[in-house]
């Protein structure tokens, strides 16, 4: 007789590192010789992997660029987050960065085989090269981030990223951009109402750290979209990126967003913060920008606008990249299924019970996982028997999530009690 002991594995339940912070940024640079070339694709697991191309400080100085810092910034916010990037020539537009037809630009990047589907959220940020001098778009922006013509009509890097961002996911890799909105300009009340771009999958950012902008000339109008990539790629799915636990785009020994301002190139302080003053204006515009909070130590994000009205179901970040994440389980959950044999009653030539019951309860498992991370709150899953899939080919899958919220507004009531009474 022998005692024989096995010891087991995948028993605890352990998930791979997650994909959700896989993370992309097209920004303008200069290439270095015997290491980054530009219109090339780098992926990037930490700051020494940017610094081993030779993308380090001393570099971001030569250069007069914010390609070092940008990195970084990135993964600060983010140091679980893997980055995609790819340098353009210091002439690429924003606008033209952002074009779902362009070779060398965001589209290259999301489509290059090193990364191909696999960047959830990406960003584009630009580095002009010297004696660059905005463009007036009528928009409150630098006009190669937006501009605004008769009708009106709309132009720029946001509505191109919007139409790369469809593309994308006619392509299978849904995908959220965030566009730098740089050279903010003019007053509150004169800022283009954002909500009315119809750019559900594009956010916008017009944060900026002051003492960045104060490094040289050519930063007075960045704004700080890095920042907004990393909060994203840190955050759940779900989350929103201005959410202030563990929010805090501030680093008070780094010095690092010690003076928030907007790329306006105006302190927070210039700003009114009264009710239906400068801040509200923003928030009502759709609007993403830093925010300090009475009593509570630290800079972080307002919330996570997108360009969308605020009566469409993508009108936040969060809920953008809660369904694309629910697209790609769906996705990779069902394409196994193509091509499959369907039984059908014999008599009235509809789908069989057993066949709808193995669709749902296939996605339903699927899902779990993201109700379970407290991603969504509820889902469910319908196949209609009533299919005529002999005719068509055509199985209908109807899935249907509930979302979490997002405490945006907090309201207290308190008073005092006299336990006499």
């Amino acid at each position: 007789m022998a005692l024989n002991i096995i010891k087991t594995n995948g028993n605890l339940g352990r998930q791979a590192p997650s994909e959700d912070a896989y993370s992309g940024l097209c920004m303008n640079g200069v290439e270095v010789s015997g290491g980054a070339s530009l219109n090339t694709v780098y992926e990037l697991n930490n700051l020494n992997d940017a610094e081993a191309l030779g993308l380090n400080k001393a570099y971001d100085l030569a250069n007069d660029v914010l390609v070092w810092h940008r990195i970084r910034e990135f993964f600060r916010l983010a140091p679980n987050g893997k980055l995609f990037i790819i340098l353009v020539a210091q002439s690429v537009t924003l606008t033209q960065m952002a074009l779902k037809s362009t070779t060398n630009g965001l589209a290259k990047l999301l489509r290059d085989p090193k990364c191909a589907g696999l960047i959830r959220q990406a960003a584009i940020a630009r580095n002009p090269a010297s004696g660059y001098t905005p463009t007036d778009g009528d928009s409150s922006f630098d006009g190669d981030v937006l501009t605004v013509t008769t009708g009106p009509a709309y132009s720029g890097a946001i509505i191109n990223a919007q139409a790369l961002a469809a593309e994308e996911e006619t392509l299978k890799r849904p995908v959220t951009i965030f566009v730098e909105g740089r050279g903010f300009n003019g007053t509150t009340a004169d800022a283009i109402d954002l909500h009315l771009l119809s750019s559900g999958q594009v956010a916008t950012t017009i944060a900026q750290d002051a003492d960045v902008a104060a490094l040289d000339a050519l930063f007075g109008g960045y704004a700080a979209v890095e920042c907004l990539l990393g909060m994203a790629a840190r955050r759940a799915v779900n989350e929103s990126v201005g959410w202030v636990a563990d929010g805090n785009l501030q680093d008070q020994a780094e010095g690092i967003f010690i003076r928030p301002a907007l790329s306006s190139g105006s302190l927070l302080s210039a700003y009114s913060d009264v009710p239906n003053g400068d801040f509200d204006t923003l928030e009502s515009k759709g609007y993403i920008f830093p925010k300090t909070e009475t009593g509570y130590p630290g800079v972080f994000f307002n919330k996570g606008y997108t360009c969308a009205l605020e009566t469409d179901d993508y009108c936040r970040i969060e809920l953008n990249r809660t369904m694309q994440k629910a697209i790609r389980i769906t996705r990779v959950t069902l394409t196994p299924e193509i091509n499959r044999s369907i039984p059908v009653d014999a008599t009235s030539g509809k789908m069989t019970p057993g066949i709808c019951q193995y669709f749902e309860e296939k996605v339903e498992n699927a899902l779990d996982l993201m109700l379970q991370n407290v991603e969504i709150s509820g889902k469910s899953v319908f196949v209609d028997p009533n299919q005529n899939v002999i005719s068509t080919s055509v199985v209908t899958v109807r899935i249907s999530l509930v979302p979490t919220a997002t405490a945006e507004t907090i309201t207290a009531y308190i008073g005092f009690s006299n336990p006499f009474n």
